[in-house]
Protein backbone atom coordinates (compact mmCIF):
# COMPACT_ATOMS: atom_id res chain seq x y z
CA UNK A 1 0.00 0.00 0.00
CA UNK A 2 2.57 2.42 0.87
CA UNK A 3 4.52 1.15 -2.48
CA UNK A 4 1.63 2.20 -4.14
CA UNK A 5 0.78 5.88 -2.65
CA UNK A 6 4.58 6.41 -3.24
CA UNK A 7 4.46 5.41 -6.87
CA UNK A 8 0.72 7.58 -7.04
CA UNK A 9 2.99 10.97 -5.16
CA UNK A 10 5.61 10.21 -7.83
CA UNK A 11 3.36 10.50 -10.86
CA UNK A 12 1.53 13.26 -9.76
CA UNK A 13 5.19 15.34 -9.01
CA UNK A 14 6.35 14.30 -12.22
CA UNK A 15 3.02 15.48 -14.36
CA UNK A 16 3.20 18.66 -12.22
CA UNK A 17 7.13 18.72 -13.73
CA UNK A 18 6.09 18.39 -16.97
CA UNK A 19 3.32 20.92 -16.94
CA UNK A 20 5.10 23.64 -14.87
CA UNK A 21 8.47 22.67 -18.15
CA UNK A 22 5.35 23.23 -20.81
CA UNK A 23 4.22 26.00 -19.02
CA UNK A 24 7.11 28.01 -18.95
CA UNK A 25 8.25 26.69 -22.42
CA UNK A 26 5.21 28.13 -23.59
CA UNK A 27 5.46 31.53 -21.78
CA UNK A 28 8.82 31.76 -23.92
CA UNK A 29 7.63 30.47 -27.29
CA UNK A 30 4.49 32.33 -27.40
CA UNK A 31 6.06 35.82 -27.65
CA UNK A 32 8.79 35.08 -29.82
CA UNK A 33 6.48 34.03 -32.41
CA UNK A 34 4.63 37.18 -31.36
CA UNK A 35 6.96 39.24 -32.36
CA UNK A 36 8.48 37.29 -35.43
CA UNK A 37 4.55 37.17 -36.81
CA UNK A 38 4.16 41.03 -36.30
CA UNK A 39 7.55 41.80 -37.19
CA UNK A 40 7.08 40.03 -40.61
CA UNK A 41 3.30 41.89 -41.00
CA UNK A 42 4.94 44.83 -40.55
CA UNK A 43 7.56 44.38 -43.20
CA UNK A 44 5.47 42.70 -45.37
CA UNK A 45 2.99 45.62 -45.94
CA UNK A 46 5.65 48.02 -45.64
CA UNK A 47 7.08 46.51 -48.81
CA UNK A 48 4.01 46.87 -50.46
CA UNK A 49 3.22 50.08 -49.03
CA UNK A 50 0.16 49.15 -47.51
CA UNK A 51 -0.84 51.61 -44.34
CA UNK A 52 -4.32 50.63 -43.62
CA UNK A 53 -4.17 47.00 -43.31
CA UNK A 54 -0.92 47.24 -41.01
CA UNK A 55 -1.14 46.30 -37.75
CA UNK A 56 -4.95 44.98 -37.99
CA UNK A 57 -4.31 41.57 -36.47
CA UNK A 58 -5.36 39.67 -33.54
CA UNK A 59 -2.87 38.27 -30.82
CA UNK A 60 -3.15 34.45 -31.63
CA UNK A 61 -3.26 35.43 -35.48
CA UNK A 62 0.31 37.36 -34.90
CA UNK A 63 1.42 34.05 -33.41
CA UNK A 64 0.32 31.84 -35.88
CA UNK A 65 1.49 33.89 -38.76
CA UNK A 66 4.69 33.48 -36.53
CA UNK A 67 5.09 29.92 -36.73
CA UNK A 68 3.83 29.88 -40.24
CA UNK A 69 6.26 32.02 -41.60
CA UNK A 70 9.01 30.60 -39.21
CA UNK A 71 8.80 26.97 -40.52
CA UNK A 72 7.98 28.49 -44.34
CA UNK A 73 11.53 30.18 -43.94
CA UNK A 74 13.40 26.63 -43.65
CA UNK A 75 11.14 25.07 -46.54
CA UNK A 76 12.81 27.79 -48.50
CA UNK A 77 16.07 27.60 -47.25
CA UNK A 78 18.29 29.97 -45.98
CA UNK A 79 18.77 32.02 -49.74
CA UNK A 80 16.81 35.01 -47.87
CA UNK A 81 19.51 35.84 -45.68
CA UNK A 82 22.11 37.01 -48.49
CA UNK A 83 21.00 40.12 -49.22
CA UNK A 84 21.17 40.65 -44.97
CA UNK A 85 24.71 39.01 -45.20
CA UNK A 86 26.15 41.45 -48.00
CA UNK A 87 24.24 44.19 -46.98
CA UNK A 88 24.99 44.28 -43.25
CA UNK A 89 27.85 41.33 -43.07
CA UNK A 90 30.69 44.12 -41.88
CA UNK A 91 28.39 45.49 -38.97
CA UNK A 92 27.44 42.12 -37.77
CA UNK A 93 30.82 41.11 -37.70
CA UNK A 94 31.68 43.94 -35.75
CA UNK A 95 29.35 43.70 -34.03
CA UNK A 96 30.35 40.02 -32.45
CA UNK A 97 34.01 41.26 -32.09
CA UNK A 98 32.65 43.72 -30.26
CA UNK A 99 30.47 41.12 -27.84
CA UNK A 100 33.58 39.21 -27.59
CA UNK A 101 35.93 41.82 -26.10
CA UNK A 102 33.23 42.51 -23.70
CA UNK A 103 32.76 38.89 -22.96
CA UNK A 104 36.79 38.37 -22.30
CA UNK A 105 36.94 41.75 -20.18
CA UNK A 106 34.39 40.05 -17.70
CA UNK A 107 36.07 36.85 -17.31
CA UNK A 108 38.84 38.81 -16.28
CA UNK A 109 40.98 37.33 -19.18
CA UNK A 110 42.65 41.19 -19.97
CA UNK A 111 44.96 42.20 -16.97
CA UNK A 112 46.28 45.53 -15.65
CA UNK A 113 49.94 46.12 -14.90
CA UNK A 114 49.38 45.07 -11.59
CA UNK A 115 48.27 41.99 -12.73
CA UNK A 116 44.60 42.63 -11.48
CA UNK A 117 41.43 42.03 -13.54
CA UNK A 118 38.10 43.58 -13.46
CA UNK A 119 36.10 41.70 -11.84
CA UNK A 120 38.96 40.86 -8.94
CA UNK A 121 39.31 44.72 -8.56
CA UNK A 122 35.12 44.36 -8.28
CA UNK A 123 36.23 41.58 -5.68
CA UNK A 124 38.68 43.77 -3.91
CA UNK A 125 36.50 46.84 -3.37
CA UNK A 126 34.01 44.96 -2.07
CA UNK A 127 36.03 42.75 0.61
CA UNK A 128 37.48 46.20 1.65
CA UNK A 129 33.90 47.46 2.01
CA UNK A 130 32.77 44.47 4.07
CA UNK A 131 36.34 44.56 6.03
CA UNK A 132 36.01 40.57 6.54
CA UNK A 133 38.29 37.87 5.24
CA UNK A 134 35.52 35.10 5.29
CA UNK A 135 33.25 37.11 2.53
CA UNK A 136 36.40 38.00 0.51
CA UNK A 137 37.64 34.75 -0.14
CA UNK A 138 33.79 32.79 -0.17
CA UNK A 139 30.79 34.72 -0.68
CA UNK A 140 32.09 37.43 -2.92
CA UNK A 141 33.62 35.52 -5.79
CA UNK A 142 30.72 33.25 -5.80
CA UNK A 143 28.43 36.43 -5.86
CA UNK A 144 30.50 37.87 -8.46
CA UNK A 145 30.92 35.17 -10.43
CA UNK A 146 26.99 34.38 -10.08
CA UNK A 147 26.26 38.10 -11.57
CA UNK A 148 28.71 38.10 -14.14
CA UNK A 149 27.39 34.56 -15.60
CA UNK A 150 23.78 35.97 -15.60
CA UNK A 151 24.25 38.95 -17.22
CA UNK A 152 26.12 37.01 -19.90
CA UNK A 153 23.58 34.78 -19.87
CA UNK A 154 21.25 37.28 -20.09
CA UNK A 155 23.06 39.53 -23.05
CA UNK A 156 23.11 35.84 -25.09
CA UNK A 157 19.48 34.80 -24.76
CA UNK A 158 18.23 38.42 -25.38
CA UNK A 159 20.59 38.66 -28.46
CA UNK A 160 19.47 35.72 -29.88
CA UNK A 161 15.70 36.39 -29.34
CA UNK A 162 16.28 40.14 -31.09
CA UNK A 163 18.64 38.25 -33.84
CA UNK A 164 15.85 35.58 -34.51
CA UNK A 165 12.77 38.09 -34.96
CA UNK A 166 14.53 40.22 -37.11
CA UNK A 167 15.98 37.26 -39.61
CA UNK A 168 12.76 35.39 -39.50
CA UNK A 169 10.46 38.57 -39.31
CA UNK A 170 11.12 41.70 -40.82
CA UNK A 171 13.99 40.23 -43.20
CA UNK A 172 11.63 37.01 -44.44
CA UNK A 173 9.15 40.03 -44.66
CA UNK A 174 11.22 41.64 -47.21
CA UNK A 175 12.28 38.88 -49.08
CA UNK A 176 8.92 37.17 -49.71
CA UNK A 177 7.79 41.23 -50.78
CA UNK A 178 10.49 41.01 -52.97
CA UNK A 179 9.97 37.26 -54.35
CA UNK A 180 6.14 38.25 -54.67
CA UNK A 181 6.64 41.53 -56.67
CA UNK A 182 8.91 39.63 -59.09
CA UNK A 183 6.76 36.98 -59.56
CA UNK A 184 3.84 38.92 -60.40
CA UNK A 185 1.81 38.53 -63.35
CA UNK A 186 -1.37 39.93 -64.48
CA UNK A 187 -4.53 38.22 -63.26
CA UNK A 188 -7.16 37.57 -65.91
CA UNK A 189 -10.36 37.26 -64.98
CA UNK A 190 -11.01 34.49 -67.57
CA UNK A 191 -7.90 32.24 -66.99
CA UNK A 192 -6.81 30.75 -63.43
CA UNK A 193 -2.73 32.17 -62.50
CA UNK A 194 -1.15 28.99 -62.13
CA UNK A 195 1.76 31.11 -61.00
CA UNK A 196 -0.09 32.90 -57.88
CA UNK A 197 -3.60 33.53 -55.97
CA UNK A 198 -5.88 36.56 -57.64
CA UNK A 199 -8.03 38.74 -56.08
CA UNK A 200 -10.66 40.40 -58.21
CA UNK A 201 -13.06 43.15 -56.76
CA UNK A 202 -16.64 44.12 -58.19
CA UNK A 203 -18.44 47.07 -57.81
CA UNK A 204 -22.37 46.60 -59.27
CA UNK A 205 -21.06 43.95 -61.31
CA UNK A 206 -18.35 45.78 -62.91
CA UNK A 207 -14.51 44.40 -62.31
CA UNK A 208 -13.05 47.27 -60.83
CA UNK A 209 -9.56 45.97 -59.82
CA UNK A 210 -7.31 43.02 -59.97
CA UNK A 211 -4.23 41.52 -58.63
CA UNK A 212 -2.20 39.67 -55.64
CA UNK A 213 -4.07 40.32 -52.19
CA UNK A 214 -1.44 42.39 -49.97
CA UNK A 215 -4.12 43.16 -46.69
CA UNK A 216 -7.19 43.86 -45.67
CA UNK A 217 -8.70 46.42 -42.50
CA UNK A 218 -11.98 46.67 -41.76
CA UNK A 219 -12.42 49.81 -44.19
CA UNK A 220 -9.86 49.14 -46.62
CA UNK A 221 -8.12 46.09 -48.65
CA UNK A 222 -4.67 46.63 -50.45
CA UNK A 223 -4.31 44.34 -54.05
CA UNK A 224 -0.98 44.33 -55.95
CA UNK A 225 -0.97 44.47 -60.06
CA UNK A 226 2.38 46.17 -60.42
CA UNK A 227 1.67 48.64 -57.85
CA UNK A 228 0.01 48.59 -54.66
CA UNK A 229 -4.21 50.02 -54.88
CA UNK A 230 -5.73 50.50 -51.85
CA UNK A 231 -9.65 51.18 -51.75
CA UNK A 232 -12.44 51.40 -49.35
CA UNK A 233 -14.53 48.21 -49.10
CA UNK A 234 -17.81 50.14 -49.07
CA UNK A 235 -19.94 48.42 -51.88
CA UNK A 236 -17.17 46.24 -53.01
CA UNK A 237 -17.69 42.56 -53.50
CA UNK A 238 -14.12 40.27 -53.12
CA UNK A 239 -13.67 37.01 -55.31
CA UNK A 240 -10.39 35.32 -54.71
CA UNK A 241 -9.04 32.69 -56.97
CA UNK A 242 -6.50 30.42 -55.49
CA UNK A 243 -3.68 29.45 -57.89
CA UNK A 244 -4.05 26.41 -59.97
CA UNK A 245 -1.89 23.26 -59.84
Amino acid sequence: MENTKASLKATILKSLDIKTSLAILVGVIAPFFYFVGWQYSNAFYFGFGSSYTKGSRSFPEYIALGVQKFFEAFLVGFAWLKGFVLSYGWWLLLGLVIFTMVQLLLLNTFEDKDGKGAWKNLRKWLGKAFNNKWLHYTIIPVLTSGVMTTALAAILFIGLFLASVFFFGYQFGTYSVKEAKANYQPCVESMPNSNQNCTFLYKDKKLILAGLFVGQSDSHISIYNGKTETIELEGIRIVHQFKSE
